[in-house]
């Protein structure tokens, strides 16, 4: 039957579309904020609900809303969402598909409603979750809610564009699924290579790494030349557990002072599923760099990693590069990360924790 929509019209440029992603779940997008439309809306929500319907808002903070927003709009809310383009933490998709699936099974009539400004993906990261999560911790006569949740995707959000979400819904899924076998030490990264020509020998770049451990920034490198060819970087012994995010910069070696920094890359993973001492990111694997025509079709990230305090097994480290500046300068110290709130701010009263 597909999905049931509804769409209001707002002011210019602007749609809100408002679907049904299963029989007691509800899926409301808005490019940006439009008060006409969004009163409509809420209208047509308590006329038909009352009382009986929660709004779960997943914009974070790069839209235009959020939870203060999305209260005043419909009266209720709480905040599922999370910040800037990153995948959300594991623990931050298994709390919320808990406080939806609460919040479902308070009453036979309360319906949920998953509302986003801006970025409809986090929608369909939210739905995705909760499909495996229903699949796992849902009754047996929820199986035509999850046909419906996988039609409102394939119409709706049928590609992921940020390569780490769909990264961790794999894992999300495989870690429900008993698939993947949780690993609780600590990581330790001792290199990071990559593989293809972040630029030609006659332009040569000024290049360095961000390294954020649960979204602080715990690893800054030096400033490295790179002029052709691949580029490793030693980082040390860097423990790391939790969700790992790792990026890299570049601007040209000619730049002035006071120059803006690039993304070159980002990728982000959780250290809970990784079972190896190496991990790889193809293109296709990173975030920005999937997009970004510049970057080598044939470019790569690996990761290497030593296994536990004995440090046993690791691979066989590549030759890192010498850096330009051994200690970075203040336009790489600056926090790319710095608008993300605290993890603490998951809802209004439960923080959650890991399924």
């Amino acid at each position: 039957s597909g999905s049931r929509s509804a769409s209001y019209p707002g002011g210019p440029g602007s749609r809100l579309d408002l679907c049904y992603v299963a029989e007691r779940m509800l899926a409301l997008h808005l490019p940006e904020r439009d008060t006409h439309a969004e009163a409509q809306a809420a209208h047509m929500l308590t006329n038909k609900h009352g009382d009986h319907f929660m709004v779960f808002e997943v914009s974070g903070s790069d839209g235009a809303g959020g939870v203060g927003a999305a209260r005043s709009v419909f009266g209720r809310a709480r905040s599922l969402g999370w910040a800037g383009d990153l995948a959300p933490p594991l623990e931050r998709l298994c709390a919320a598909c808990k406080h939806i699936e609460s919040w479902l099974a308070a009453h036979p009539k309360n319906v949920a409603i998953l509302l986003a400004w801006g970025n409809r993906e986090r929608l369909g990261v939210l739905v995705a979750a909760y499909m495996h999560y229903s699949a796992i911790c849902g009754a047996p006569e929820h199986a035509l809610d999850r046909y419906a949740m996988r039609r409102y995707l394939d119409d709706r959000v049928p590609v992921f564009q940020l390569p780490s979400n769909k990264r961790y819904i794999d894992t999300f899924a495989g870690l429900l699924a008993g698939q993947i076998r949780v690993n609780a030490a600590p990581l330790h990264l001792t290199h990071v290579s990559v593989a293809g020509s972040l630029a030609s020998p006659a332009t040569p770049t000024i290049a360095f790494l961000k390294i954020y451990e649960n979204f602080v920034c715990v690893y800054t490198s030096g400033l490295y030349m790179v002029n052709g060819g691949g580029w490793t970087v030693g980082v040390g012994r860097l423990a790391l557990r939790g969700d790992v995010v790792v990026r890299a910069y570049r601007r040209t070696a000619a730049a002035a002072r006071g120059s803006q920094r690039q993304l070159v890359f980002a990728c982000q993973f959780h250290t809970c599923a990784v079972a190896d001492h190496t991990l790889s990111f193809t293109k296709q694997q990173l975030d920005h760099a999937v997009h970004d025509p510049s970057f080598p079709s044939d470019g790569a990230v690996e990761l290497v990693f030593l296994r536990g305090e004995g440090g046993g097994g690791a691979a066989p480290a590549p030759t890192p590069a010498a850096p330009l500046r051994a200690a970075p300068d203040a336009l790489a110290r600056a926090d790319s990360l710095e608008h993300l709130r605290p993890l603490s701010t998951l809802t209004d009263d439960d923080p959650g924790k890991m399924c």
